[in-house]
């Protein structure tokens, strides 16, 4: 692996944590069908010698620490790898693995070399019999991050310009599953009177879900007088008698559809007209900056441009005939202005 091209967002420390808490979050709900909860720690105040853990159904739990230690690893390392195990068993008793990952290959005996770093970390390993513990060294990484299912992983940690919706909903659980599950309590989550009106105000929310509601009333409507209409041909062909309340039945259904129609054009029509306020506004501000510094050929080229696209767009005469009206009632009041006449 090429840790010169590996993300830093804060330090290296932290990023190579948050690559393995990424990693284990995959990685138990693939392998764990007994998974009940997947928790990363907040290590602001000590992680507890877990950066995150895995909950399974029987109580017990699967601990995951990193050590971003990406020289040979000597008795300082080991110190420090053992004093996360011991914390990690005190407060997590229920641990049955650990899981310890570092960003390299260990190093096995060779001549002239009295204490090999991979004998004296799995001599220390070899000490906890209570669990089991394992060792993600960099081959285990790579062969995590060649997984299909965490092609976005490793895009997003070593492939900067990707961002796939993936890593934003792994980033979101993984917080989700840590500080804001208990800070967020859905049951008290509302809506305030001041984001409602301004919604109400763009018609961001009722509209859209009227205008759906329409669709979708008028979408069965319509199925249902398709039915009738089946009905109504399979008793002609086979001289079968029907009831003649069907054919009135289906001229109300489509009465009603027209009805749905215009309501929906209705409440189109005013989100248009809402919209086309705003824009008005915006246009004409831009005018009248042009006429205050008596850039006349601007304004007018302004003007005429953004009445030509409105009636375009919105194929009413109406609107030609209101901007040569403006249009004519703008150069007159300009020229009765003697600084503009």
């Amino acid at each position: 692996m090429d840790w010169n091209n590996f993300k830093i967002i804060k330090d290296k420390a932290s990023s190579f944590e948050m690559l393995i808490n990424h990693l284990a979050s995959k990685y138990f709900k693939k392998e764990y069908n007994n998974l009940t909860e997947f928790v990363v720690v907040n290590g602001a105040g000590g992680d507890g010698g877990v950066e995150c853990y895995a909950l399974l159904d029987d109580g017990s739990k699967i601990g995951v620490q990193s050590k971003w230690f990406p020289d040979v690893i000597k008795q300082p390392q080991i110190k420090q790898i053992k004093g996360s195990i011991d914390t990690a068993l005190q407060i997590h008793p229920e641990l049955k693995k650990y899981i310890i990952c570092v960003p390299r290959n260990l190093g096995n005996k060779r001549k002239g070399t009295d204490n090999p770093e991979y004998n004296n970390l799995h001599e220390l390993f070899a000490l906890y019999k209570q669990i089991e513990i394992e060792l993600w060294d960099e081959n285990s990484i790579s062969e995590l991050l060649t997984e299909p299912y965490n092609v976005g992983i490793f895009n997003f940690w070593f492939k900067n310009e990707y961002l796939p919706y993936e890593n934003f909903q792994i980033s979101f659980d993984s917080q989700r599953e840590s500080w804001l599950a208990n800070r967020y309590i859905p049951q008290l989550f509302t809506e305030g009177s001041l984001s409602c009106y301004i919604d109400d105000f763009l018609g961001f929310k009722n509209k859209e879900h009227n205008l759906l509601m329409i669709d979708n009333i008028i979408q069965i409507t319509e199925e249902l007088n398709s039915l009738i209409l089946d009905l109504k041909h399979y008793c002609e062909k086979n001289k079968r008698h029907y009831n003649v309340d069907l054919v009135n039945e289906y001229q109300t259904n489509k009465l009603f559809i027209s009805k749905l129609i215009d309501m929906k054009n209705n409440i189109i029509s005013e989100k248009n007209i809402k919209d086309l306020f705003f824009i008005s506004l915006l246009a004409a501000a831009h005018v009248i900056i042009l006429v205050v510094e008596k850039d006349l050929g601007a304004a007018l080229l302004f003007f005429i441009t953004y009445f030509v696209m409105l009636y375009i767009s919105q194929k009413k005469g109406i609107y030609m005939v209101l901007g040569a009206v403006m249009g004519i009632l703008a150069a007159y009041i300009s020229y009765s202005i003697p600084r503009f006449g």
